[in-house]
């Protein structure tokens, strides 16, 4: 997705009339690569949950359980427990059969599955072909107002073969989709969704996933319970607890405090000042792993002074991101060169990133012409670092940036994503196997999060997103990869990683690459 010329845009119809049909429209790619052949996974028979009960707090509560307005790894957490998609990001990071026993690729613009059978959502609807074709309808409702749902553009059609066969018609090869399948097409239950008095997203999600809804406290917490009918398979695991609580706590230093009291079995984000006390505690102790994405400032280029690519080099070279490596995250992560990590399609290693270098970052300023205002907001939400945004801030304003730091909740980061009064955002994101996503959304002329046009590079990532050939796409990666880093669209900052809190009595959890929460217990093929 880059521009106009390389989309077919699908007819505006209601979710109502879509359903009702039978029949399906769009869908692009984005995150994921996808083997060249069918791909198979076996079932395997409902395991008891080894506990009574988990409790994890989140930072952030989500609006919406939706999946496809969904769009936070804390939002993902609950929703990939709750629902299931076709296809499936295992622990390792590769795509794995999940509602879809298999698929194959007839030819380019074919995607073809054969779905498990003896399936059934929460509610008793059996889960079949008719399933894919509500939960692609509801994707491109545009009373749904996803915002990736561009981002499945590329599916002109879904034909119910028959109750176990599903094919996906594509406008174009689309490389990446089965990732963004993977990610937000969670399956919905037809004839529940059709009633509009259900409002599944909103208060009573109804899935296939290895927990069931029970009840939402808002502003407090949430509450599963395991699906007894659930067959798990080894991309996905089973229910580790009979019952799973989400509690939410900005305050990273309350969601410790929680763990350290016994309140909590497992908290994301421990901060760098309290690990020692965490793993001196006897009572819990910190698990640190990697994550396929990384932390960036976004630099808009749509007004001045920002559309001054030397102004967005001196940012860069102003930041001592090594620093704040060592100093803020204990050393974890290492500075980027571009928007491409170690796991990424495209990724080069011989890409040198900027140097901290003050001096040529103010001779740059120097030369900025004095009329222009360059004073920045850096937003951030409130589950970031904003100590590494304060550091950051500091650093622009010693090279003649005048910055500082805009804390905000989630709602309101979401609606400033065009805001052109906020010329930085400090962000991660993930997961990045395949960066088609994040370039697409954010860094095009009329991505749906984008400030930043460059009809070039709009053109470059477009086509590397009907490449269907796997060393020539990430070549083209690579070269936007390069581009990037010289006409930089952000501050490039560090590779993720994740710092969980671990209470002494669970076993059995493995993080995932992609940063979600699942109380999940991994299961043998």
């Amino acid at each position: 997705m880059s521009n106009d010329r390389h989309l077919t845009p699908h007819p505006a119809v209601s979710r109502r009339a879509l359903i009702g049909a039978g029949a399906a429209l769009g869908a692009l790619p984005l995150a994921g690569t996808r083997p060249a052949g069918a791909q198979d996974g076996t079932p395997a028979a409902p395991p008891t949950p080894p506990r009574e009960a988990i409790t994890v707090i989140l930072a952030a509560e989500p609006p919406v359980l939706d999946p496809v307005r969904t769009y936070t790894i804390d939002g993902w957490s609950i929703v990939h427990s709750v629902y299931d998609t076709l296809v499936f990001r295992a622990a390792d990071g590769t795509i794995q059969p999940l509602l879809a026993e298999s698929w194959s690729e007839p030819d380019p613009l074919t995607i073809e599955f054969r779905l498990r059978t003896g399936v059934s959502f929460h509610n008793g609807e059996t889960f079949d072909s008719r399933s894919v074709v509500a939960s692609v309808a509801h994707m491109h409702d545009p009373e749904t107002a996803s915002q990736v749902a561009a981002d499945f553009s590329t599916i002109q059609a879904v034909e119910a073969v028959d109750a176990t066969t599903v094919r996906f018609r594509l406008s174009q090869p689309s490389p990446a989709l089965l990732g963004q399948v993977a990610v937000y097409l969670g399956m919905l239950p037809p004839d529940y969704v059709a009633d509009p008095t259900n409002e599944f997203g909103a208060n009573a999600p109804v899935g296939t996933g290895p927990y069931r809804f029970v009840s939402w406290e808002r502003g407090q917490q949430l509450t599963l319970e395991a699906n007894p009918d659930y067959v798990a398979t080894p991309a996905k695991g089973a229910a580790m607890a009979a019952t799973a609580t989400f509690r939410f706590a900005g305050d990273p230093s309350t969601r410790v405090a929680d763990l350290l009291a016994g309140t909590a079995d497992l908290v994301r984000d421990v901060p760098q000042d309290q690990v020692e006390s965490v793993d001196g505690s006897g009572v819990a102790t910190t698990l640190v792993a990697p994550v396929a994405g990384m932390a960036f400032v976004r630099i808009i280029n749509a007004t001045q002074p920002w559309a001054n690519v030397e102004i967005r080099r001196a940012a860069n070279l102003a930041v001592d991101v090594d620093s704040i490596i060592q100093n803020l995250l204990g050393g974890r992560g290492q500075r980027m060169a571009t928007m491409l990590t170690p796991e990424s399609i495209g990724y080069d290693p011989d890409l040198a990133p900027y140097e901290y270098d003050p001096e040529g970052a103010r001779e740059i300023m120097e030369r900025a012409d004095p009329e222009e205002s360059y004073e920045a907001i850096i937003q951030i939400t409130a589950g970031a670092s904003q100590e590494a945004a304060e550091a950051i801030a500091a650093q622009l304003v010693e090279i003649g940036i005048p910055a500082t730091v805009d804390v905000v909740d989630q709602t309101t980061f979401n609606e400033d994503w065009k805001n052109e009064d906020v010329a930085m955002r400090m962000l991660s994101w993930r997961p990045l196997f395949d960066p088609q996503s994040l370039f697409s959304l954010m860094f095009t002329t009329f991505g749906f999060l984008s400030l930043h046009s460059d009809t070039d590079l709009d053109d470059m990532i477009a086509m590397a997103g009907t490449d269907p050939d796997p060393e020539s796409r990430a070549e083209r990666f690579r070269e936007i990869g390069r581009i990037m880093h010289d006409n930089p669209p952000a501050i490039f900052l560090w590779n993720l990683t994740a710092v969980y809190g671990v209470s002494n009595g669970l076993t059995g959890w493995v993080p995932r690459p992609d940063e979600y929460i699942l109380p999940l217990q991994a299961q043998a093929g």
